[in-house]
């Protein structure tokens, strides 16, 4: 178990990884669907420039690490996209221009049976890096990257696919050649210029400071606090789901700021960044354990902790040593809620309380019934089409 006190000093070099992280791939304020990267690993267009994720109704899918393909190796818990990790070649193979010349993207869509073919071989064809995401996104026919647990394997059925280019690589020359090689029609597409900035700078003018609850502030490690006394938590985009953006964690936070009993023990079960956690700690739990899946959500949450001076524990599953809490929350999704409905409930001492999100408005009854079992839930609030569930276990 991962125990977080008072940070130990020297981490701007972990702030410069998670900042770098972000710049690879930028988070929108939803942090949904995450993009599929093939890149070419030391090229400085690729590494630095900000990418705009997909903007789904899907909260299924956590940011990614600071340049690890490993952050996309949880597909034994849950199911890859087939578009599947990042693909990187040696510094010099990628063949870089001089410096300030302008980039081109080409951008077209990719029936699910040619998309990975494609992108394989546009890399193959000279690109420097090639994003996917489902080209139906906001659309009635979106589908996640990771699909809820129970649900068959499907790829997207249209794939968005953005390729990047060098100046001295024509774009539909690689395209068609690409095609040649996959035997696919070569489909229309459009050119893009993309002009050298600096993307660093960019990604961070895309995040200023959040005020979440009526009394929590989120505010990125780049930014000046908002207000003298205000409360707030420092957290940075980049290593896991959680930085106040999304409905669902200010659904929960806004219960924590306004209901949570102080002095209680806490159990924020699928913690991610850690965010929910903290913040129960910062407005008055007693005790709080946080529990992941995933390795990489420990990283992040042990060091946003320690960034915080919050007292917390976190750990993986099978490390947990069980045991009844005041407080049980669960920002996850809707399938994973219904499966572990008992043990969630049995985690709830009686007359504790439970709070729910991760949740459409139109799966809640679908939730509520699974828990009727062991105790009444009930929508506390929704937002954006989400909703946060509650109930007292009797």
């Amino acid at each position: 178990m991962a125990h977080a006190g008072r940070p130990r000093g020297a981490h701007r070099f972990a702030c410069l990884l998670r900042l770098h992280g972000s710049a690879l791939l930028r988070l929108d304020d939803r942090q949904d669907h995450r993009l599929r990267r093939y890149s070419r690993a030391g090229d400085g267009a690729t590494a630095d420039r900000a990418v705009r994720d997909g903007g789904g109704r899907y909260q299924d899918q956590y940011p990614a690490a600071p340049g690890a393909a490993r952050r996309l190796g949880f597909s034994a818990r849950r199911r890859q996209h087939s578009l599947s990790g990042r693909k990187t070649r040696a510094p010099e193979q990628a063949g870089l221009s001089e410096a300030g010349a302008p980039y081109r993207q080409l951008v077209f869509t990719a029936a699910a049976d040619g998309a990975e073919a494609l992108s394989d071989a546009l890399m193959e064809a000279g690109a420097l890096s090639v994003d996917a995401t489902d080209a139906l996104a906001g659309t009635p026919d979106e589908e996640p990257q990771y699909g809820e647990p129970g649900m068959a394997p499907s790829a997207w059925k249209v794939s968005l696919i953005k390729a990047l280019f060098p100046p001295d690589v024509e774009p539909l020359a690689a395209l068609a050649e690409a095609c040649g090689d996959c035997g696919l029609p070569v489909p229309e597409a459009s050119v893009e210029t993309v002009p050298e900035q600096d993307w660093v700078r960019l990604t961070q003018s895309q995040f200023s400071p959040i005020h979440v609850s009526p009394r929590l502030w989120i505010v990125p490690s780049w930014c000046e606090p908002p207000a003298d006394g205000a409360e707030m938590l420092v957290l940075d985009p980049g290593l896991a789901f959680g930085t106040g953006s999304h409905p669902t964690t200010r659904l929960c936070l806004n219960w924590i700021d306004l209901h949570l009993p102080v002095g209680a023990r806490v159990l924020d079960y699928g913690c991610g960044s850690g965010i929910l956690a903290l913040a129960a700690r910062r407005f008055g739990a007693a005790e709080v354990l946080g529990v992941d899946i995933d390795e990489q959500a420990i990283v992040s949450s042990v060091f946003n902790a320690q960034n915080n001076a919050c007292e917390v524990s976190f750990c993986l599953p099978d490390q947990d040593r069980g045991g009844e809490f005041d407080v049980v929350i669960a920002n996850i999704l809707s399938n994973p809620l219904m499966v572990m409905a008992p043990m969630l409930s049995a985690r709830v001492r009686v007359g504790g309380e439970l709070l729910l999100s991760g949740v459409l408005e139109r799966q809640a009854n679908d939730v509520i019934a699974a828990y009727a079992p062991w105790l009444a839930l009930d929508v506390w609030r929704s937002d954006e089409g989400w909703v946060a569930l509650h109930g007292r276990r009797v």
